[in-house]
């Protein structure tokens, strides 16, 4: 271990300039940095330039719009303007963008961590939970946590509970301590935040889980976490020239239009069967139409010829090769994975949570080696005792939670990242 080592223990935005304090310690003393910095907010890009044109003809703040290949971002000179920017567009659209705390922002930017290591001249270091002097601490870390598991174990899983959020979420140890939802959704926040990615325009319920299989419940666990987020799934670089080619995505929604009259089609995707009985005449047939063939959803029909109707690319395949139905080809309707493997960013926001859980794992090994080699058997007891073991116990348990929660939370959880289109995804088939 270094043995200078500096802990980054506080960030906080200044007041009168666009910047950020910068707090870090060791045992013996602590030091102050400011860093100029500028905070973002993200907007969706739409076919019709929706927030482009708010933009330009409203009176806003002064602020600097980039265009990137998902969403539009927004850079404010502080986080004050930063919200009002925000609100403005709140109250012209309904729509409010997500507002990460400028001294989050900051961090994410940077790819910094509370209880991260630094040296001298405060570049980062590769390990975490070095020693270091807190407000109101009497002792520094080390000897506070130590004293705390012979005196007071509960109040010492609280701390330690406090400083791996911290690193873990950048969530600062002043602040409350949070729920698993909570730190699921921070844990989202973060991620999505560093990939530039929007908040969905329409949002949706959670999903109606009570009558599924454990195996439906894995499966649907399985396709959130790899299904685009709505700024994906339309990379420039391997657009598609036909629905049948491979990286197609089987649940891209998709316009075919019929061949033949009295028609029905057997849906299994709930949107689309909703969406058309409750529009279309001839409920009274489809009713009995069900009830006939007992199905778990309405039928759409009766068809007439050369009707344009919207289904799932998998349904519309196999409607097609049983000449029922024709497919128009358009990039437009489908959504497709990238040729060169890149992740959709809801399954690399778990694999970042995978990496760190492993990572905690392996400097909590580094660090078990010692005491196996001097106490053996009983080099548990012992380990107990050294915080810097602990809190790397406790940040793998912690990356563990988000990683193996953040399907189910997608699914199911209080979250603001679950769009119709992600829902949809999820009832095809």
């Amino acid at each position: 271990m270094h043995p200078n080592a500096y802990s980054l223990v506080h960030a906080a935005a200044a007041t009168d300039k666009p910047a950020i304090h910068v707090v870090f310690s060791t045992p013996l003393k602590k030091v102050t940095k400011q860093y100029a910095f500028f905070p973002s907010l993200y907007l969706p890009r739409t076919s019709t330039n929706l927030f482009e044109t708010i933009l330009q003809s409203s009176t806003f703040p002064k602020h600097q719009c980039i265009t990137h290949a998902q969403s539009l971002q927004i850079i404010a000179r502080d986080f004050l303007e930063l919200k009002k920017i925000a609100f403005s567009i709140f109250a012209q659209t309904n729509y409010l963008p997500l507002l990460v705390e400028p001294e989050r922002q900051f961090l994410l930017t940077q790819k910094w961590r509370y209880f991260q290591a630094f040296d001298e001249q405060f570049k980062p270091l590769p390990y975490s939970f070095t020693d270091a002097q807190l407000p109101g601490f009497v002792e520094p870390i080390y000897a506070t946590l130590k004293s705390l598991h012979v005196h007071n174990p509960k109040m010492q899983a609280e701390w330690n509970e406090r400083i791996t959020c911290a690193h873990e979420l950048l969530h600062p140890i002043t602040e409350k301590l949070l729920t698993l939802n909570e730190k699921v959704e921070m844990s989202l926040d973060n991620q999505l935040f560093s990939k530039q990615m929007p908040l969905p325009i329409e949002t949706a319920t959670p999903i109606e889980t009570i009558q599924w299989s454990v195996a439906q419940r894995e499966e649907a666990k399985q396709r959130i976490i790899t299904t685009p987020l709505d700024a994906e799934g339309k990379c420039s670089c391997c657009i598609p020239r036909s629905f049948m080619e491979a990286h197609v995505l089987p649940h891209s929604m998709v316009k075919a239009t019929t061949t033949q009259d009295g028609l029905y089609i057997h849906t299994q995707h709930a949107p689309t069967s909703q969406q058309f009985h409750a529009a279309q005449p001839g409920k009274e047939k489809r009713e009995a139409r069900a009830k006939e063939y007992a199905l778990n959803h309405y039928p759409l029909g009766p068809l007439v010829r050369n009707q344009t109707i919207t289904l799932p690319l998998q349904e519309a395949i196999q409607e097609m090769r049983t000449g029922n139905v024709k497919i128009a080809f358009s990039p437009a309707e489908a959504k497709w994975k990238c040729r060169n493997e890149t992740p959709f960013a809801l399954q690399a926001a778990q694999q970042s949570m995978h990496q760190r859980a492993q990572l905690h794992a392996q400097q909590q090994n580094a660090l078990l080696q010692p005491y196996m080699t001097q106490f053996q058997l009983y080099y548990t007891q012992f380990a107990a005792q050294d915080p810097r073991v602990q809190l790397h116990v406790q940040a793998e348990k912690l990356s563990q939670q988000v990683q193996e929660n953040m399907p189910w939370h997608l699914i199911r959880g209080d979250t603001k990242w679950r769009s119709k289109s992600l829902t949809n995804s999820l009832l095809i088939g």
